[in-house]
């Protein structure tokens, strides 16, 4: 399982060095949202062999960077190449 490693800096895409680990998400992050100091963000369900379950998830970290899983949903019977990945929106 993936760590997120998080940092409370401007937006650069360098490193910084004031990035700690916050937790382990299995699954791929491909939308999040900052609002004011707390961040969310959503895996896929992709029935990757990183995932345990094929669960798409929200997770929130809040500004002291503990992470929370929110909600995780199954993914649906329909297959991944004719329907995508689950996704939460």
């Amino acid at each position: 399982m993936p760590n997120i490693a998080t940092t409370r800096s401007s937006g650069s895409t360098a490193k910084p060095s004031n990035a700690r680990r916050s937790g382990g998400v299995s699954g791929t992050v491909f939308y999040s949202k900052k609002i004011n100091d707390d961040l969310f963000f959503t895996t896929t369900a992709e029935n990757a062999l990183s995932q345990k379950e094929n669960v798409a998830t929200l997770w929130h970290i809040n500004a002291k960077g503990d992470c929370k899983n929110l909600a995780s949903f199954e993914k649906d019977l329909w297959h991944n190449g004719l329907f995508m990945f689950g996704r939460i929106h």
